[in-house]
């Protein structure tokens, strides 16, 4: 995760002086803001600490993306490939890319304004916003109705069974297979459904059973992925 959002601004001590008094002091401006799916940072409050990795990975992602992201904006993505002593982000998974090498997919982008007012980006919007930043969106399998979709592929929405046989669909076009941009040969991790109405939308994930099993297993001999950890 990634912002360019409004923070609390250090006042200098004359500053504070002159707002004990009541003289309005502008105590709010914008800054970059990072962080894990569990840990917010910046660069003041980890520059002493210990990091997941033997560095600070995402303050490194910040670096790269700040001159990406306009005032208000957060932008939500996945790092994928390699750390810098080429170790896998996530084991396994190499995502296309070569050793040492880590590339960021976007998922998520929201935009906040002054009032705290938080609006979600369409997945029309995301892109087009990736294209003009050149940043790589997550892969974009369909975009439209579900109700189109059943027709063109013969599944009768007027069917009570249509659910299932959604479900069915989406398990065998897109989970229950190797992962397509990985070069190492590891199972499909899933799709996310993604909703949208208004203002408001959401998300649901559909994760392959060969991932499930592969990602127990993992577990089970003591691997910790970076989502549970960090």
């Amino acid at each position: 995760m990634g912002s360019n959002i409004l923070v609390k601004r250090k006042l200098k001590l004359y500053e504070k002086a002159l707002k004990t008094i009541g003289v309005k002091i502008k105590d709010i401006e914008y800054d970059y803001v990072y962080g894990s799916r569990k840990v917010v940072k910046n660069e003041f409050e980890t520059s002493h600490k210990e990091h997941y990795y033997e560095y600070d990975l995402w303050g490194e992602i910040k670096e790269e993306l700040k001159d990406k992201i306009p005032q208000g904006y957060t932008l939500y993505g996945e790092c994928l490939g390699y750390t810098k002593s080429g170790g896998c982000i996530q084991k396994g998974y190499d995502y296309g890319c070569e050793q040492e090498q880590k590339k960021l997919m976007i998922y998520r982008i929201t935009l906040t304004n002054e009032f705290g007012f938080v609006y979600n980006l369409s997945t029309l919007e995301i892109k087009e916003f990736c294209d003009r930043y050149g940043l790589e969106y997550v892969p974009l399998f369909y975009y439209g109705k579900v109700i189109d979709l059943l027709f063109r592929k013969d599944l009768l929405i007027g069917d009570e069974e249509w659910r299932g046989d959604f479900i069915k669909y989406l398990q065998r076009e897109y989970t229950e297979k190797d992962c397509f941009i990985c070069k190492n040969k590891v199972p499909e991790e899933g799709i996310v459904l993604r909703k949208e109405s208004g203002f408001q939308f959401d998300t649901y994930k559909l994760k392959s059973f060969k991932f499930l099993e592969y990602e127990t297993k993992l577990l089970d001999e003591g691997n910790v992925d970076i989502e549970s950890s960090s």
